[in-house]
């Protein structure tokens, strides 16, 4: 289940998700194979329909070759990390 994010942090995040896959010239059915999901999930995640859950994030930066997203929540810098090898 997903938590509900405020609308800011929420668009932020979607734009990181849409400009990464961007750089890494994947559609989003090439991105919904790797993480073996739907094209439809993708393209909400982007929208900012819905979120991938916490869990999925670090999947989801390695597929798109990033080493982080970041957005701001109440105030705060929320980071997720990849975790090189």
């Amino acid at each position: 289940m997903n938590e509900e994010l405020p609308a800011r942090p929420k668009l932020e995040l979607c734009r990181q998700l849409r400009y990464g896959r961007w750089v890494s010239k994947q559609t989003q059915e090439a991105l919904a194979a790797e993480l073996e999901t739907t094209q439809a999930r993708i393209s909400s995640w982007e929208a900012g329909r819905s979120l991938p859950q916490l869990r999925t994030l670090p999947r989801l930066l390695r597929a798109l070759g990033l080493d982080s997203i970041m957005f701001e929540l109440d105030g705060c810098m929320v980071g997720v990390f990849r975790k090189r090898h």
